[in-house]
Parts: structure tokens; C-alpha cells; sequence
């Protein structure tokens, strides 16, 4: 009964030791999760700007002389539509914008300007762009361990001599 009951122990320690260490040896690996989420905002403005150039226009109209079968009838209408005509003088001048309209009595014509200077045209556009961007990340950390030729060897060379120590100790502990 003795050797029994130590023949068991024997087997139940073993048994336990088996147990602890793969216990210890099986570890799972973790896992991990990384969440990421960006949200982009892109903002474009444009901006046009044209420049005209000064404008400068001038038109010469030239006024007829009246004529008719008189003489006398054609330099008293010739005299009345110089004078009206000379009296025809307005200009208007805005900043460095002008424009005017006179006879000129010398050249015998009416006489239109326009000055107009540079302009400035401005054209804008403004876009928006939202983006989102979500992006999931799952992460699997596999361990491998690595036992070089010779530790194998040696573990091997340890379990047989277990073996044979263990069943040394049995005949010993059978034949006291």
C-alpha cells in the first residue's frame, strides 16, 4: 500500500508539474484596435483681378457751311451758327474720369472727348471641401519563440535522464 500511495504521489506531482507549465507555456496573444478618424477641411479662394487700361476717344464732327442762292443769306447764317455754336461748351470731370463736348472755330468742327482711366475688375470664387476620413486598425501580435538546435538537444538529453533517474528510484525504492 505504501508503494502504492507513493507511486501515486509520484504521478500526481508529475501530473501537476505536466499541468503548471503548460499552463504557462500557452499564453494567447493580444489584440489590439486602433480607431482613427481625420476630418480634412480644404479652403480655396481665388481672386481675379483684371486691369483695363486708360481710355482715351476723341471724335471731330466738321459743321458745314450754309449754302444757299444768297450770298448775303449764307454769311449771316454762317455768323449765327458760329455763334451758337460757340456757346456749345460743357465738360465733367469725376476723380480722374473726364468727358466734354465744345465747338472748335479754328478746325470749323464740334469736337466729343471721353478720358476714362484705368479699371480694376475683381473677380471671387471661394470652394469648400469637407472630408472625412475613418479608418479602422486591428493589430494581431503573434509570438513565436525561437529555441536554437542545441537547447533541444540538451531538453531531450534532460527528459530521457529524468526518465532513467525516475525508474532508478523505482527499482531502488522497490527492492528496500
Amino acid at each position: 500500500m505504501k508503494k502504492f500511495l507513493f507511486e501515486n504521489r509520484f504521478l500526481l506531482f508529475l501530473l501537476l508539474a505536466v499541468w503548471i507549465i503548460g499552463l504557462s507555456s500557452c499564453k494567447s496573444t493580444k489584440q489590439t484596435l486602433q480607431k482613427t478618424e481625420k476630418q480634412i477641411v480644404t479652403t480655396n479662394d481665388t481672386i481675379y483681378i483684371v486691369k483695363n487700361q486708360r481710355v482715351t476717344d476723341t471724335i471731330f464732327m466738321s459743321v458745314p457751311e450754309p449754302k444757299t442762292n444768297d450770298k448775303k443769306c449764307d454769311s449771316l447764317c454762317q455768323n449765327e451758327v458760329q455763334r451758337l455754336l460757340k456757346q456749345l461748351n460743357t465738360k465733367k470731370k469725376s476723380g480722374n474720369n473726364e468727358y466734354g463736348f465744345y465747338y472748335d472755330a479754328y478746325k470749323n468742327a464740334l469736337v466729343a472727348y471721353a478720358l476714362l482711366d484705368s479699371t480694376f475688375t475683381q473677380y471671387k470664387s471661394k470652394h469648400t471641401d469637407n472630408q472625412i476620413t475613418k479608418s479602422e486598425t486591428k493589430t494581431i501580435f503573434k509570438t513565436e519563440k525561437y529555441v536554437p538546435f542545441w537547447v533541444e538537444i540538451l531538453a531531450w538529453i534532460g527528459a530521457i535522464s529524468l526518465i532513467y533517474i525516475g525508474f532508478k528510484i523505482k527499482k531502488w525504492t522497490i527492492n528496500n
